[in-house]
């Protein structure tokens, strides 16, 4: 939980994240690692709006953090501007 005081957030927000990422099925540290990064990017201006699907990455941004936790999730934004699809479509077999 501690990965998310990092971020900016503090007291019930970090419950509220490290429960959503939980949910999500995605390890929290290794979350709070990339989204640090996408983070930092925006503060230095390499990330816009258009590169994060009109996110503004903030820090300590609780409406965005927590829409990128689900963009991050495993298949379920697929397309989404800032990470690719993680989902893999088997082959099909013979």
């Amino acid at each position: 939980m501690d990965t998310f005081y990092n971020l900016g957030f503090k007291g019930n927000d970090v419950l509220y994240l490290s429960e959503r990422i939980n949910d999500l099925g995605i390890e929290c540290s290794h979350y709070a690692c990339g989204a640090g990064l996408a983070f930092e990017a925006w503060e230095k201006g390499v990330l816009g709006t258009d590169r994060t699907d009109g996110l503004k990455l903030e820090w300590g941004n609780l409406e965005a953090d927590g829409e990128l936790c689900w963009n991050a999730a495993p298949g379920a934004k697929p397309g989404s501007a800032i990470f690719l699809p993680t989902v893999r479509k088997s082959s099909p077999k013979n």
